[in-house]
């Protein structure tokens, strides 16, 4: 298999992507197609199972109302008997005239879709029922933020570029990764063309709080990187960044300031304890920022919501999950509903006693 096309933009082509499944098909992560008549078609024609693998995920899909536009089209003959190798998550799909389409002539089997999310296609699909989908969100209208002047914006590319700000009411908690990753403290403008600008984020990405006092090097947390740049100008009189109480030197003061800021971070995060066979899971306070719950996300899926103070902790039973490293993130609503969200936290689920456990139970 190949790395991927990542971080990429397709605009105003007849075919964005075009895959033929006997040549393999390629996995399609943080990518933007805009304004495209197919902006994404596999063809799968009597494939092996490894060429038949594709994962899709945090793809935004609008066709700006092209017509008769289609999001991703899969066709073709498949004779394999593993289907789920081809997933499609944590992404949007919006104005066109048909989100994803199955080709009917052919025996092509549905893969396994999961948080997706969208809005103003004539047809969201073409199958009397897509049941088989896991957290779908059909939503009336662009959940982002509509400016009021979006002259002047580009289209960004980076995968870390400033996306809009979402706004999914009560709907937070279960809202699609792709919308919950892509929350930025300040939004971009999107015009009135659907997604129209911006791009997914990264699942390793989050929300700033604020800016942090000592943190001289601006990378979120204060650590030894800035001791050495306040090392440097101990005793300096005259304007520095070391000189945190702004009194004209870098003294005793400003190192007890230091201390009480020591490993503080910018950022939210999920305070993980490893009990052995359980998890205990709750959220980081932070200072100034007024938290009233947060969303758990594990690998990517939704499994609960905690209000900070009345019912602040969840437990999390190694043993009902896979075995190895999986990823925990956490999407914590602060003052004014604002969303902040975490980077992930890598926890091994090789819970000690599992192994004796499957064999007494054999």
């Amino acid at each position: 298999m190949t790395s991927g096309i990542v971080g990429c933009r397709f605009f105003g082509a007849d075919y964005g992507v075009y895959q033929n499944g006997i040549d393999e098909l390629t996995d399609l992560k943080f990518c933007f197609f805009y304004w495209n008549y197919l902006s994404i078609y596999l063809g799968i024609d009597d494939c092996w199972t490894n060429e038949v693998e594709f994962l899709m995920d945090n793809v935004v899909i609008d066709n700006n109302f092209e017509n008769p536009s289609y999001g991703i089209v899969m066709s073709g003959w498949q004779s394999i008997p593993d289907y789920s190798t081809l997933r499609i998550q944590n992404s949007i799909i919006t104005n066109s005239y048909c989100g994803w389409l199955i080709d009917f002539d052919t025996s092509f089997y549905p893969p396994v879709m999961s948080n997706l999310a969208y809005y103003g296609n004539y047809y969201d699909d073409n199958l009397g029922s897509s049941g088989f989908q896991v957290n779908p969100m059909y939503l009336a209208q662009s959940p982002f933020v509509t400016p009021s002047d979006p002259n002047g914006w580009l289209y960004f590319t980076d995968p870390c570029s400033p996306v809009a700000d979402v706004n999914v009411g009560d709907l937070w908690q279960s809202a699609p990764q792709q919308l919950l990753t892509s929350i930025y403290e300040d939004g971009t403008p999107r015009d009135n063309k659907g997604i129209g600008f911006g791009m997914p984020i990264p699942l390793s990405y989050a929300t700033p709080v604020g800016e942090l006092a000592c943190d001289i090097h601006s990378d979120g947390i204060v650590n030894f990187r800035d001791f050495a740049e306040f090392a440097a100008d101990w005793g300096f009189t005259g304007t520095s960044a070391a000189d945190f109480d702004e009194d004209g030197t870098v003294d005793v003061n400003d190192l007890n300031i230091l201390s009480q800021n020591w490993l503080q971070t910018s950022y939210i995060e999920p305070n993980v304890t490893d009990n052995g066979d359980y998890l205990t899971l709750t959220c980081q306070e932070v200072n100034d920022v007024n938290l009233s719950d947060f969303a758990i996300f594990l690998d990517g899926e939704y499994i609960a919501t905690r209000d900070v103070v009345e019912y602040p902790e969840l437990l999390i039973d190694k043993m009902k999950n896979s075995g190895g490293v999986l990823n925990i993130k956490e999407v914590a609503k602060g003052d004014n509903s604002k969303p902040y969200v975490t980077a992930n936290v890598a926890v091994s689920f090789d819970a000690p006693y599992k192994w004796n456990i499957l064999v007494r139970a054999f």
